[in-house]
């Protein structure tokens, strides 16, 4: 990261933090979801820092919290840590066939 990259991200973080102090944001269940799908491909990036990890698995348990009581949800999510459950667009087999 060039010097003049680290202070843009300071100033977001400042920003962000400024932000967070006067607002509470929350975000509905089908963006939670979506937002737990991505983080579960990030967690499979190979160069992944450690506190990128940290902080995608933490997100991660805050929706599984987040869904309590919504069992196929659950599953679902717990089914996106195993890439033999992604689906392939490029697949034109029938589903019963996999």
């Amino acid at each position: 990261m060039t010097p003049d990259q680290v202070l843009d991200m300071m100033a977001v973080a400042e920003e962000i933090k400024r932000h967070d102090a006067d607002n509470a944001y929350v975000m509905d269940a089908l963006n939670t979801f979506r937002l737990t799908s991505m983080l579960q491909l990030v967690l499979r990036h190979p160069h992944l820092p450690a506190d990128a990890a940290k902080l995608a698995r933490d997100m991660i348990g805050s929706a599984k919290q987040f869904f309590d009581g919504c069992p196929n949800v659950l599953r679902t999510i717990e089914r996106g840590f195993n890439p033999e459950h992604d689906y392939d667009p490029t697949d034109d087999t029938d589903a019963s066939e996999r």
